[in-house]
């Protein structure tokens, strides 16, 4: 039999006295990728969005003349990577199998509306629906939801405070709290496709949402609640009070650069979007025979427990994120082949990534293709581990390891395979991990591997 340890700290409360306790659990469900969709500024389709990364194409640009964003002008940092004016594909609303009317989505908030339209591409991706409407309705109480979300509808809250400044309460709008609200996400998701398992839920790990989110739905389909989840993150980042927050935290490039592991780096730049994936127990693909794009193997999750904002100058638990998620996996440090890093371009938070690395892989870790996808597209907050996951999985599909841009003259202490051009490997991608880390210490790693069948 193959079985796996996991271990369990009970304290008695009576004897005063901690046991622990080993249990083996038969490690008999694997879960593999069947959907992927994305929703940003960069591109709304995966492939094209790949292909952009891979071209080295970014959509962070200059802002003081937006209309969409007026307030813009009049702060000291003017770059991001947000939609103009987000409308959301007409054919969501046209479909039937989408149980929403053109009112329902036009009432949600910008949050909510990428993580739709994103999931749609996974669902329609998957084929799930066109399976459950040649068979037994009943079969969508097995499809679950969990979603990252960072902030929810930060941008309504300001709106209905200002309404309310001005006329008291009688001016708040009384749909603000569903439009608002965190959950709004995965509720909308659920209503859309009708999809009605017990787990449906938001997740909220600043920004290891979305990669939190995905751990939690691979747990829902390992312990039989579900035999399919809808898992990623999502994030509207086109708000005064967000913008303005993490600029006067310092945690923003002033030059209006992304440039992760780069020497003059001194920030991230803000982005928003969407990137959800289709998992699925693989009895339950293989028996309708669905593509599979890769297979999850595994993850870590860990927590600093010290600082707010910063990582452990140890970086000890972003390594352990990294070493439990290769453990469940059954992966060595030296079977790993890329890594989707964290990077966000800030000083401190990209040299101890690097030194966790090291420390997780040993000397293999100057032997593996590194890069940043928060390079072209910013950082997207809730939503980066559901987008980065995605391209993840895009690598080990495909080979290709796209570009971490704007990286000239890299830290010596970021001295690991950094990539700043596109990579065609030959040999393939087998093992890849993929790497959220939050504030308050939220450590999230995802392990994937090429699926091999049987």
């Amino acid at each position: 039999m193959d079985y796996w340890i996991e271990q369990i700290l009970y304290y008695n409360n009576t004897f005063k006295s901690t046991l622990i306790v080993f249990i083996m659990i038969r490690k008999d469900r694997r879960i593999v990728v069947t959907g992927i969709g994305v929703c940003t500024p960069l591109s709304r389709d995966v492939n094209d969005f790949f292909r952009r990364l891979c071209n080295g194409e970014s959509s962070i640009k200059n802002l003081s003349d937006s209309k969409q964003y007026p307030w813009f002008k009049d702060y000291k940092i003017q770059v991001a990577s947000l939609f103009d004016r987000f409308v959301i594909d007409p054919q969501i609303e046209k479909d039937p199998n989408v149980n929403l009317d053109f009112k329902d989505i036009r009432r949600m908030e910008d949050f909510a509306r990428f993580a739709l339209e994103a999931s749609y591409n996974a669902v329609q991706d998957s084929g799930i629906l066109d399976c459950y409407s040649r068979r037994l309705e009943s079969l969508q109480d097995r499809v679950g939801i969990t979603i990252g979300v960072g902030f929810g509808g930060a941008k309504e809250i300001g709106k209905q405070q200002k309404r309310f400044e001005r006329g008291g309460m009688e001016k708040v709008d009384g749909l603000f709290v569903s439009k608002a609200i965190g959950d709004a996400a995965a509720g909308n998701i659920a209503r859309a496709f009708g999809f009605h398992a017990t787990e449906c839920k938001s997740i909220s790990t600043a920004c290891a949402s979305g990669a939190s989110a995905i751990a939690d739905a691979y747990k829902s389909i390992y312990m039989r609640d579900a035999d399919v989840m809808v898992a990623g993150g999502c994030e509207e980042a086109g708000c005064e009070l967000i913008c303005g927050g993490f600029g006067n935290l310092g945690a923003l490039s002033v030059k209006g650069i992304s440039r992760p592991f780069d020497i003059n780096r001194d920030g991230f730049v803000m982005g928003e979007g969407a990137g959800i994936l289709v998992l699925e127990n693989l009895e339950h693909a293989k028996s309708r025979g669905a593509k599979i794009y890769a297979e999850l193997l595994g993850y870590g999750i860990t927590q600093d427990a010290s600082h707010l904002t910063q990582p452990r100058e140890d970086a000890r638990y972003m390594t352990k994120a990294m070493n439990n998620a290769m453990f469940m996996a059954r992966v060595m440090p030296e079977e790993i082949d890329y890594i989707n890093a964290h990077g966000t371009s800030t000083k401190l938070n990209d040299a101890l990534e690097i030194k966790s690395i090291k420390r997780a892989l040993g000397i293999h870790a100057y032997s593996i293709y590194l890069n940043s996808t928060k390079s072209m597209i910013g950082h997207t907050f809730g939503g980066a581990g559901g987008i980065e996951a995605i391209v993840t999985v895009k690598t080990l599909e495909t080979g290709k390891v796209h570009p971490t841009a704007n990286l000239e003259e890299k830290d010596p202490e970021c001295d690991l395979n950094c990539t700043n051009q596109t990579l065609e490997i030959k040999s393939g991608i087998n093992y890849a991990l993929s790497n959220s880390f939050g504030f308050y210490g939220h450590n999230s790693c995802l392990c994937f591997g090429k699926y091999k069948g049987d």
